[in-house]
């Protein structure tokens, strides 16, 4: 039978087990490894074993029942861990409360951001000595505690905690220091350390978790759009279209006030600039850009490349005539894509972005994009003669002439994968091959799919003309 520890401390109102245990072990002049037979707290304190929670029981002189609550599923048994932004929070940066002595199981996960105990927010060490808080976020956090508590027994209840997890996802690139509006007793210092935060946290390569304030800020932000799923649609969309994070000079944009004169401005653009239906990509990347854009650029610049193609091609974007020009490009776009696009046309501000963006793809030699699809298209593979001419490349898995046909793709249409022929490569390898590729590299499948085009016979001006005249059926 196991032995009553001679010293037993007493379990705190929401305090951690594995909190707990050191404290046992403490007092007991013992290693927690000694107290409970594991090298490793964190993560078995999250969902131990029963045979575990009945020894500590018995050497604590706790009824079980208070030690399972003390665990993360015994006190959130709905919660979903892997969620990013409400599931658990990394062992590596625990959030402690700096008015109370005790560290909380509620501080494990990422959707807590308030003191259970004491209602101060919660800190770590990416944010040690954060701000006071929005006075909304306390009716937020508690509204967010009681549907999580429904969880266990409601859907209504879980679907709502996915759609909150997928708005402050999709908030965090499209927050500002002057959007969304400041909330009720939030400050303009407590909304620029959240927006500073935010736009580190993005960057491509960083890996990191988010302090409370700034989970608390998206929380705060987001919650009260997650009431059902097309409002939480439609939030989420106008987050696409504040998601641009590039910013042009103020002087460089066009002095349109409506969005009917920015339409009528960005037709007169195109023709002016002489930049046709076969001359713009499917997706608009810049030059500082990855060669695959980020997922929260994507849909956004997705949608801009789909209305100048609209625009150019001489129809009025819709619904119908955006997918129509989708499937004349060659590739599919999704519903939210087209909601973005019809949303882009009633936003003068991002319109005259979109012209910003059309005056940077005109700087280059413009080039028939369109042919260049149509010839790429099924290019699967590039010849090992090309390249064996690369540097020593990681691939894994994934054969060194697939990922240069994808690249090739990428570089020579400025478009994104889909439609080429791996739509569906991993974004993340792309990106890695790329930066690994080195300007040698670059160069050398640059010259390739070059020469390559030279000597594919062009369609007609005839036939050219043909095509417009289809399009313009259509």
């Amino acid at each position: 039978m196991t032995t009553r520890l001679p010293v037993r401390p007493r379990l705190q109102d929401h305090e951690d087990l594995e909190a707990y245990l050191k404290r046992c072990a403490v007092a007991n002049e013992l290693t927690s490894t000694a107290l409970t037979g594991h090298a490793q707290l964190t993560r078995i304190c999250e969902d131990p074993p029963a045979a575990m929670i009945t020894s500590l029981a018995q050497q604590t002189g706790t009824r079980p029942d208070r030690l399972r609550r003390a665990t993360l599923t015994g006190a959130f048994p709905a919660a979903s861990l892997d969620r990013a932004r409400t599931g658990r929070r990394w062992s590596g940066q625990p959030a402690i409360c700096r008015t109370c002595d005790v560290s909380t199981v509620d501080a494990r996960l990422n959707i807590v951001v308030l003191c259970p105990r004491c209602g101060a927010l919660l800190a770590d060490r990416q944010d040690p000595d954060p701000l006071p808080p929005p006075s909304a976020l306390m009716d937020v956090q508690a509204e967010v505690l009681e549907t999580l508590d429904q969880a266990d027994q409601s859907q209504h209840a879980r679907e709502r905690l996915t759609r909150l997890e997928a708005l402050m996802r999709a908030q965090e690139p499209a927050l500002w220091t002057d959007w969304p509006s400041l909330l009720e007793g939030e400050t303009t210092e407590w909304r620029s350390r959240a927006v500073r935060f935010a736009r580190w946290a993005i960057t491509p390569g960083v890996i990191t978790a988010r302090p409370p304030s700034v989970t608390a800020a998206l929380l705060a932000l987001t919650w009260p759009y997650s009431s059902d799923t097309a409002t939480t649609r439609d939030r989420i969309d106008t987050f696409a279209v504040m998601s641009e994070t590039w910013r042009p000079e103020t002087d460089s944009l066009p002095p349109w006030h409506t969005p009917d004169d920015a339409e009528h401005g960005l037709l007169e653009l195109l023709d002016a600039t002489g930049m046709d239906f076969e001359h713009i990509p499917t997706t608009v990347r810049l030059r500082e850009d990855p060669v695959v854009l980020p997922p929260y650029l994507q849909t956004l610049r997705t949608a801009e490349a789909l209305v100048l193609a609209t625009l150019a091609a001489g129809q009025r974007p819709s619904r119908r005539s955006l997918r129509a020009v989708a499937a004349q490009q060659h590739h599919s776009v999704s519903d939210r894509t087209l909601r973005v696009a019809v949303l882009l046309l009633s936003n003068t501000t991002a319109l005259r972005y979109m012209a910003a963006h059309a005056t940077l793809l005109h700087r280059g030699p413009l080039r028939d994009l369109h042919r260049v699809r149509g010839d790429l298209r099924h290019l699967t593979a590039v010849p090992v003669r090309v390249t064996r001419r690369l540097p020593p490349l990681e691939t894994g898995s994934v054969s060194i002439r697939e990922l240069a046909a994808a690249w090739v793709w990428l570089d020579a249409t400025l478009g994104r994968p889909a439609g080429g022929p791996h739509p569906h490569m991993s974004q993340k390898l792309m990106r890695s091959f790329d930066r690994a590729l080195n300007p040698e590299g670059r160069l050398v499948l640059r010259e390739w799919w070059q020469q390559r085009l030279e000597e594919i016979p062009a369609a007609t001006t005839t036939q050219r003309r043909e095509q417009r005249r289809e399009r313009g059926a259509g």
